[in-house]
């Protein structure tokens, strides 16, 4: 006996509210690859932030007990990496239920499957 499954209307007008999001989102992104590029030479200077050591924790590298410095370059990059992860976590569910709902004939317990288990990698690869 087969059941009949209703199942909810997505929302476009909150769709098309989060990929304009998401588009001035992209042009800031954009934007910031543009300025490294014309300012590559003047962001060298950024090198300074390597000789700047906050503390030095002990790892373990093939059995062998060394001691590694961390900067305040790997401060930066961590911080630039945690943004990027929030950035991706918030934005890409929205960009893929667009692409998704457009493109396929998926269900909607399938579109939100993918959605989640994309946002569940981003986050493990981001971390």
């Amino acid at each position: 006996m087969p059941f009949d499954v209703e199942e909810p209307e997505v929302d476009l007008a909150a769709l098309s509210d989060t990929s304009r999001r998401l588009v001035s989102t992209a042009v800031i992104a954009i934007g910031l690859v543009g300025l490294t590029v014309i300012w590559s030479a003047v962001l060298s200077a950024f090198g300074i932030l390597d000789t700047v050591t906050l503390w030095h924790p002990r790892v373990t590298v093939d059995g062998v007990d060394k001691v590694r410095p961390v900067t305040l370059a790997d401060l930066g990059l961590a911080l630039i990496y945690a943004i990027a992860t929030v950035v991706l976590a918030k934005h890409l569910p929205a960009v893929l239920e667009i692409i998704l709902l457009k493109r396929s004939g998926m269900s909607t317990g399938g579109r939100y499957t993918v959605t989640t288990l994309t946002n569940y990698a981003v986050i493990t690869i981001g971390s």
